[in-house]
């Protein structure tokens, strides 16, 4: 069974002062991981890392740190109680440059550690190290014993340095996201919701940049005005669901660069699947919405933030002025979701009040009715065109690319290809609406 302890992105930009602080000394932060069961093991998510108390430290010097009594005893204890609610504690600590790994003091103290926890009820432990000019390694203390675990930073997966790393000559030229790029595309799991104009593009570019597993989902068909945008259908291939369509593609596709493709295809919609392939989802490492819709939107966030995954959704819009066929605006958005950092829905990348509406459509009666007479959902669906999906789909593919790598990630990639305005934020600073978010989890100040 595969372990991974999984740090969201911006949770660790959050904890590196603490971890490395600027005078040079070993660092400590403790926290707790949620788990959450994935396709072949269990991720530990991080999700709070416990704040420490000012005199916490009983020393810190450049090649150790350890807490005050009070502080061990303090966290010790939160440790042990985090068992009844299924969490599991979590220490990280730094080492200086040059000690890359766990130390014998560090196996001694964690051992001991690990048996009180036992004896209180708490099963597991686990632990990271990470010096000062390498990467960081993981290990779980379980039953007495100690193994490694895997790391990953967002979607930045960590190996150990006698690692064989993927080397495919067709991946070759993706040399400049790392020698590690190929290797942790080939263990990602990406779940895509809507295989459409944007979503299949995407399969296929994943497919041909070293992704090998995929979930897709799509309850529809291909028509005739498919045609036009998505790549390489025929007139022979009206009337297949499009997820079979997309599977043959990544297919196709991992073939041609020397790997095998794994794929799931569900012809659901994801507002009405099955609780066994809602759990697929949430089984994945990353999971798009690339659906037109926010009710579709709202629940992949859901599922993403419920099982760990990280979220990105990406669309097109073409706006016309009112009762007429004038184009006002042509975009293409990327955006994302991560606690703690960025949520759609606070920050009005995703409409509840649309989404309610949209769920109508499920039920039908009096409210859709008047929604449909008042003009809140169209009659006709929105203009496509190959052109901006090959961009939409471009532009999210390089910002999932650019988050495996560790480069600098970005909230929102936004471009308005008629007026030229251009928005790429690295970090959204949210307006957040009054009272807690039951999607993200955050909570009013």
């Amino acid at each position: 069974m595969e372990r991974t302890l999984v740090i969201p992105r911006g949770l660790w930009e959050g904890l590196r002062p603490s971890l490395f602080p600027e005078n040079g000394n070993e660092g400590f932060v403790a926290g707790l991981a949620r788990p959450c069961p994935s396709w072949d093991g269990i991720r530990y998510v991080l999700e709070k890392t416990l704040d420490m108390a000012r005199d916490g430290l009983a020393y810190s010097f450049p090649a150790g740190v350890g807490l005050s009594r009070a502080e061990s005893s303090r966290i010790n204890t939160i440790s042990a109680r985090a068992a009844h609610y299924g969490l599991v504690p979590v220490h990280l600590h730094s080492h200086p440059a040059g000690m890359p790994d766990f130390s014998g003091y560090d196996d001694q103290e964690e051992a001991g550690l690990h048996a009180w926890l036992q004896h209180e009820g708490q099963p597991l432990l686990l632990s990271l190290v990470c010096s000062r000019d390498g990467d960081p390694y993981g290990r779980i203390w379980e039953q007495g014993k100690q193994e490694m675990c895997s790391v990953r930073i967002g979607l930045q997966t960590f190996f150990p340095p006698d690692a064989r790393l993927v080397q495919l000559p067709a991946l070759d030229r993706q040399r400049a996201f790392g020698r590690a790029f190929a290797s942790a595309a080939a263990r990602l799991r990406v779940g895509i919701v809507g295989i459409g104009g944007v979503g299949m593009p995407v399969a296929e570019q994943m497919a041909r940049s070293g992704f090998r597993h995929f979930v897709l989902m799509d309850p529809d068909r291909v028509e005739a005005v498919n045609l036009n945008r998505l790549y390489g259908l025929r007139t022979r291939d009206i009337g297949r669901f499009k997820v079979d369509v997309a599977a043959a593609s990544i297919r196709r596709a991992c073939e041609s660069v020397g790997t095998k493709a794994s794929v799931r295809v569900y012809r659901a919609d994801v507002n009405t699947a099955s609780k066994r392939q809602m759990n697929v989802l949430k089984g994945c490492d990353l999971l798009l919405a690339l659906t037109d819709d926010e009710l579709s939107r709202i629940t992949c966030l859901n599922l993403a933030l419920d099982g760990g995954a990280e979220y990105l959704q990406a669309g097109v819009r073409i706006s016309q002025v009112a009762e007429t066929s004038v184009i006002d605006s042509i975009k293409t958005e990327v955006t994302g979701a991560e606690v703690g950092r960025y949520c759609p829905l606070c920050c009005g990348r995703l409409d509840p009040g649309q989404a309610s509406i949209d769920a109508r459509r499920y039920v039908g009666g009096d409210v859709w009715e008047k929604a449909l007479s008042e003009g809140y959902v169209p009659e006709e669906p929105a203009p496509s065109v190959m052109s901006l999906n090959a961009i939409t789909a471009g532009a999210l593919v390089l910002e999932i690319q650019k988050r495996v790598a560790g480069l600098a990630m970005a909230d929102l990639v936004q471009h308005d290809w008629l007026t030229g305005k251009f928005f790429h934020i690295r970090h959204v600073e949210q307006q957040l609406a009054a009272g807690d978010c039951a999607i993200c989890g955050r909570q009013e100040a």
